[in-house]
């Protein structure tokens, strides 16, 4: 009749779908690999890391040479250098434990602000062993104008707690696992980047401890970690089961 006529004349609707090209092949987002290639793996990613934040202390210390009122001493150089590794390989070890599993971000908060404690005490071991000596900033301007007794309480931490103190609320703030993860959008992000420098300017400037050094560990950190992580590219990602 008219009314199977008027429904043979509607456009049907069309499908939406995604078929691969022919030169595409689906595969895995991630693999499950053996621990012992899960092991070489994290070796590998951690001496790229160390390779990494080598270079880039370098890159740091010509740059303060040549353009910065105070020239750098080698014990500073060492130090940015040690504990920029040591930062990184804290990040890419428990992410590498964590990988391809919906975690709870409470918990590996948690467990990042107890390996930022430790980070800390292997900084403060650090500036021992270097005989570096950290200065107070000696504020007393905001401290009189704003009464603030938090900033005048961590002012007075010794050298060991402001070390445990600012790597562990480094730690705890920034979600760094994310910056490991293989399914990230792009292998290094400078928006990660700078969210990392910001908050470590922050932390550092509320402690008013410790310096650029720390803001400088950080972005090295950050860098390391993103570039020595493995990173599946999204254009190459599975969308859905084999079949």
């Amino acid at each position: 009749g008219a009314a199977g006529r008027a429904a043979r004349s509607m456009p049907r609707p069309r499908k939406h779908y995604r078929r691969f090209r022919p030169y595409e092949k689906p595969v895995r987002a991630l693999i499950v690999k053996p621990y012992r290639e899960c092991l070489i793996d994290l070796l590998g990613s951690m001496l790229l890391a160390a390779l990494v934040a080598a270079v880039l202390t370098l890159v740091v210390a010509i740059a303060a040479s040549f353009g910065g009122p105070v020239p750098v001493s080698a014990q500073s150089v060492a130090y940015v250098l040690l504990v920029g590794i040591a930062g990184s390989w804290a990040v890419l070890v428990p992410a590498k434990c964590w990988e391809g599993v919906q975690g709870d971000t409470l918990i590996r908060r948690f467990v990042m602000m107890i390996i930022g404690l430790a980070l800390g005490a292997f900084g403060w071991v650090c500036t021992q062993w270097l005989a570096i000596e950290i200065p107070n900033s000696g504020n007393e301007v905001l401290e009189k104008d704003f009464g603030l007794q938090l900033w005048m309480h961590m002012r007075e931490l010794s050298p060991l707690s402001a070390h445990v103190v600012v790597f562990g609320v480094l730690m705890l703030l920034i979600r760094w696992w994310r910056q490991a993860d293989p399914l990230r959008d792009r292998r290094l992000s400078l928006w990660s980047v700078a969210v990392t420098v910001i908050v470590a300017g922050i932390v550092v400037g509320i402690a008013d401890s410790l310096g650029w050094a720390i803001i400088v560990i950080a972005a090295i950190m950050s860098i390391s970690v993103q570039i020595a992580s493995p990173w599946v590219n999204p254009r190459l990602r599975r969308l859905g089961p084999e079949e």
